[in-house]
């Protein structure tokens, strides 16, 4: 089987994740997409990014109102930061190895241990912001207890 062939069937299985089923099937009966892998997977990388800032925009429409609190101000946070500006966090969490700032976007900022010791059994939900790691959900589920449910890792995707 050549390249072109793996790299077909790797990005048809990775559609058909996410595709419902009549448009995967359009994509695999239309016999362009296997001539033109690339422009295969430039339409996969789209479709996703459509869906995940859809997700996102039921996650703000769910969560408008509540407590909101951002994990993480580094650069995936300043990148996507319009998209989320319907969320007022209450406050934002920053690992200790980084000089905390009094406050980001006018939301004061604490050092993430801190702020979860002093608000425990809190209702509040987390947003992450830390690029391409689960550290941050793996933190606020084992250590602290968070539900998952509670967490909302916004890794990647804007």
């Amino acid at each position: 089987m050549s390249a072109k062939e793996w790299f077909y069937r790797g990005v048809l299985w990775e559609c058909a994740r996410i595709l419902d089923q009549d448009e995967f099937e359009s994509i695999h009966n239309d016999q362009r997409w296997k001539n033109d892998p690339v422009k295969l997977n430039q339409y996969f990388k789209q479709a996703l990014l459509e869906r995940q800032r859809q997700h996102f925009r039921n996650v703000i429409d769910k969560l408008h109102g509540k407590r909101v609190v951002f994990y993480g101000a580094g650069e995936l946070y300043r990148n996507n930061r319009e998209f989320f500006q319907d969320l007022k966090p209450e406050a934002f969490l920053i690992d200790r190895r980084y000089a905390t700032p009094v406050s980001i976007d006018g939301a004061p900022a604490y050092e993430t241990e801190d702020f979860l010791q002093q608000n425990k059994n809190a209702d509040v939900f987390f947003l992450t912001f830390i690029k391409s790691s689960p550290f941050p959900r793996i933190k606020l589920h084992y250590r602290f207890g968070i539900p998952n449910e509670r967490i909302h890792s916004c890794t990647s995707f804007l």
